[in-house]
């Protein structure tokens, strides 16, 4: 049984178009002429897991095993028993591992954290004088004083651009303009992210956005790994948004830790990804939205994992305000 007998017997037209290759439509998004497969091919250890396949529109890929739990929502153990597969052969984290994850990157420069501290330090200094600005974390967000102060969040009252080479960046040259460009900083609410002492990046929720602009603007030179909020708890929950990190970390944060993604495409590097796979459990709340429910299956591979999407509204903050306790949430996941 391989991957082709599992289209065939899904009653999906396959054609052979040159040796051991097959195209056929997708099955997951439909486009016609994207989808091919290899009922021969064997995975990167040199083992055979019933072929494997690709769809070149929704870049669904894997092996036979993949194919039956997304397709017929079968376990790990009643696919390989689907497949003829010995369970000793192969094993569900054998499956998991198959992604490799990038390597830690590090830190940005002593003097980019240097510029970089000295704005954060200014923008907490002006949040405290916004009352409007502290109201909508108080009220729309959930967040107390002490938190937003323990956070170092801010606010930049207006838009700077600042010179790249006094932050140690090099020059760019604006395609639009020609001219060099400079370091944008945007009026809005500043989230910061340090690791212990050290600040890793600048992220601003902007305060008008244009129409078809971004709402969150990243200093250039940031380090763009998630937001860990995560000392020693056994179990972590992975969520996108930095606010709601620190929403969670803020009434909840003697039972678990917290990883904020910052956008649903966001993996894990090496270092996350080894805590990640010795977490006891793994509650994943990425956002009720279309990419969050589609980038929900990449956390299927750890140990640990639980999907924990909130009750109502697309995040934790929206469910809060509907009337569900964060913490209560939380530890019922647990």
């Amino acid at each position: 049984m391989n991957i082709l007998n599992l289209l065939q017997q899904d009653g999906i037209p396959v054609e052979h178009v040159s040796r051991g290759e097959y195209h056929s439509s997708c099955p997951e998004c439909g486009g016609r002429d994207r989808f091919s497969c290899w009922p021969e091919k064997v995975n990167s250890s040199g083992r055979y897991r019933g072929g494997r396949f690709c769809c070149r529109g929704c870049n669904w890929n894997g092996d036979a095993i993949n194919y039956l739990q997304k397709r017929r929502a079968l376990s790990f153990r009643d696919a390989c028993k689907c497949l003829e597969i010995e369970t000793g052969i192969v094993s569900d984290h054998t499956i998991r591992r198959s992604w490799t994850p990038a390597p830690a990157k590090a830190l940005p420069s002593a003097l980019w954290q240097s510029k970089a501290q000295a704005i954060v330090v200014h923008c907490s200094e002006q949040l405290q004088g916004n009352s409007g600005a502290l109201k909508w974390l108080n009220d729309e967000r959930g967040l107390t004083d002490e938190t937003i102060r323990a956070s170092r969040l801010g606010w930049n009252s207006k838009d700077l651009y600042l010179n790249r080479s006094e932050w140690g960046l090099s020059s760019e040259i604006s395609q639009k303009t020609g001219k060099s460009k400079k370091l944008w900083i945007p009026q809005g609410l500043v989230i910061p992210y340090h690791q212990g002492k050290s600040i890793a990046r600048i992220r601003v929720r902007r305060s008008e956005p244009p129409k078809n602009g971004n709402r969150y603007i990243i200093a250039s030179g940031s380090n763009m790994q998630p937001m860990a909020l995560w000392a020693d708890q056994n179990a972590v929950m992975v969520v996108e948004s930095e606010l709601d990190a620190i929403l969670i970390n803020q009434e909840a944060g003697d039972l678990i830790g917290v990883i904020a993604l910052g956008s649903s495409a966001i993996k894990p590097d090496s270092q996350l990804d080894e805590r990640l796979m010795n977490a006891s459990r793994i509650l994943c709340a990425l956002d009720n939205d279309e990419a969050g429910i589609k980038a929900v299956s990449f956390w299927r591979r750890y140990p640990g994992y639980k999907r924990w999407p909130s009750i109502k509204g697309k995040d934790c903050t929206e469910q809060m305000k509907f009337g569900v306790p964060v913490r209560m949430w939380i530890e019922a996941g647990l």
